[in-house]
């Protein structure tokens, strides 16, 4: 499998303000779960129970995608951070475009087949 992200280097104000929101939304759901987790433990009424348990699985659910969101993010950002102009480069050729097979980054995810070690 191979994934592609499109960034370009105007993206990354944008992505930066987003990784903070999300840091912050987490910050706040964390907050939320562990208030629903001493609710479910020390509430005295079983529906009370129920509610904080039921409120747990939406909050974790939230969570994880938020945190994928979040790992999406931080990868745009590593990619814009690599993709940077470094310092010139005195074997470089100056007058060498962007498109130069050498200033080109490719993405691959890779997943092991199933039956190996790593899946079981």
């Amino acid at each position: 499998m191979t994934a592609n992200w499109h960034v370009r280097p105007e993206d990354q104000d944008r992505l930066r303000a987003e990784l903070a929101a999300l840091d912050a939304r987490l910050h706040e759901l964390d907050q939320r779960l562990w208030e629903a987790i001493h609710r479910q433990r020390y509430s005295r009424t079983p529906e009370d129970i129920v509610r904080a348990a039921d409120d747990l699985k939406h909050l974790v659910t939230e969570m994880d995608r938020l945190m994928t969101r979040s790992r999406a993010v931080e990868g745009k950002l590593l990619l814009l951070q690599k993709l940077a102009p470094k310092p010139a480069d005195p074997g470089r050729n100056p007058g060498a475009s962007s498109s130069d097979a050498s200033e080109r980054l490719a993405v691959e995810v890779y997943r092991e087949p199933p039956g190996t070690k790593m899946n079981g």
